[in-house]
């Protein structure tokens, strides 16, 4: 008896349980749950997160902000193009190929000697000048070498004198004119500072004329010489005859 109450009380807890609301259907405990409902949970929703951060799309850049230059696309460029070459400038043409040839042997080549000057002759005398020598006494000597006056139609001793101490910057002072002219010193060397005999005489060509300085008239080429007596001409070779 005892046995057949325990065997009632396993069939009531068996039958208590199989009651439709205690047991779910058999799909339900089958079936997996739904993925809406596995995304709405928060460790789901987590993860989802970084997942639509990398494929948010870039914001536009706010008004009036350039666009950076690594969103600009570059121009596509052919395969194998070549940079341009550095040209000629505008308006200069391109030498050929016959003056770069040329180039570098005009730069190699020695620079050409240059032919000095030829040397200036000197200038030939002239024939028809006049020459004029000055001497003074023992103590001042030859006064002017030779000096060269040009020659002119008309002139007279007394002329080529007051040239030849004008280009030699020499001091000469006479007295009278024309005929009546005559040197009173010359290098302030004047007559009779030597003696009562002393003063300036004149040859032409080697001989004293006896005329007065400033009327005896000179020919082209003529030789005149002033010398400084102590008697009158004659211990220079100049007395008149």
């Amino acid at each position: 008896m005892y046995r057949l109450f325990l065997l009632g009380i396993a069939v009531m807890t068996a039958l208590s349980g199989c009651g439709p609301q205690a047991q779910p259907s058999a799909g339900a405990a089958s079936q997996p749950p739904a993925q809406g409902a596995a995304a709405n949970t928060p460790a789901s929703q987590e993860a989802a997160r970084p997942a639509e951060a990398a494929v948010k799309p870039p914001e536009p850049p706010a008004s009036g902000q350039a666009e950076p230059d690594a969103a600009k696309p570059e121009a596509a460029k052919p395969a194998g193009a070549k940079p341009p070459e550095a040209g000629p400038s505008a308006g200069q043409a391109a030498p050929s190929d016959a003056d770069a040839a040329q180039l570098p042997a005009a730069a190699a080549a020695p620079p050409a000697e240059q032919t000095p000057p030829a040397p200036v002759a000197a200038a030939a005398p002239v024939q028809n000048a006049l020459t004029v020598t000055i001497t003074g006494d023992s103590k001042r000597g030859v006064l002017l070498k030779e000096g060269s006056v040009p020659y002119e139609e008309g002139m007279t001793v007394m002329d080529a004198l007051k040239q030849a101490t004008k280009q030699h910057k020499i001091q000469m002072e006479f007295q009278g004119k024309g005929a009546y002219a005559y040197v009173q010193g010359i290098d302030n060397l004047y007559e009779f500072d030597e003696g009562p005999k002393s003063g300036w005489v004149y040859k032409v060509n080697g001989s004293a004329p006896g005329e007065g300085a400033g009327a005896y008239k000179v020919k082209a080429g003529d030789k005149i010489e002033w010398l400084y007596t102590l008697d009158l001409g004659e211990d220079v070779g100049a007395k008149p005859k």
